[in-house]
């Protein structure tokens, strides 16, 4: 069984939200250590089943040296999941450099409302089946976690609580 992963619509660059923004619905989630705080900002707390939530992550780096990393594309995955809808992040397997610098870093963030993997040959095991056009297809409705994942030991920020109304 193949499986089908779509960094690149998991982490697609979106319009972003600052965070003086008053959007109606927006929300935020905050994790830190000391040294290093990461605040994850979501434009809403509603989005429609197969659609996109945009927002932003960003790193305050206070620790006074660059954090190194070793990557493949996108060091950040955001997933909605609830006890129904385990998703899990799927990383390439390949390595780049990265480097967050010291001060303040901000990334535009996109939560897919899909499913990250499904079985082009029709559901297989926990797998849904893709779409006929081979896409993934849209998470049922309902109340999900918008689940941040991070290939490097910074701080996670805390689930912030979504619901996915139906299209």
């Amino acid at each position: 069984m193949r499986r089908l992963v779509l960094p690149a619509l998991l982490l697609a660059l979106a319009i972003s939200v600052g965070a003086g923004d008053d959007a109606a619905g927006a929300a935020a989630s905050t994790a830190g250590n000391g040294a290093v705080q990461v605040t994850l900002q979501l434009a809403a707390t509603t989005v429609t089943s197969g659609s996109v939530l945009s927002g932003r992550l960003t790193i305050v780096n206070g620790s006074h040296k660059p954090i190194r990393y070793v990557t493949c594309g996108s060091f950040i995955q955001i997933l909605l999941r609830n006890h129904d809808h385990l998703l899990s992040p799927g990383w390439l397997l390949c390595s780049a450099p990265l480097t967050l610098p010291t001060g303040t870093s901000s990334y535009p963030v996109s939560v897919v409302a899909a499913y990250n993997e499904c079985a082009p040959t029709g559901a297989w095991g926990t797998h849904v089946a893709c779409l006929r056009s081979g896409g993934m297809p849209p998470l049922p409705p309902g109340v999900y976690q918008a689940t941040t994942y991070l290939v490097r030991a910074v701080p996670v920020p805390p689930p912030i609580t979504i619901t996915v109304t139906a299209g």
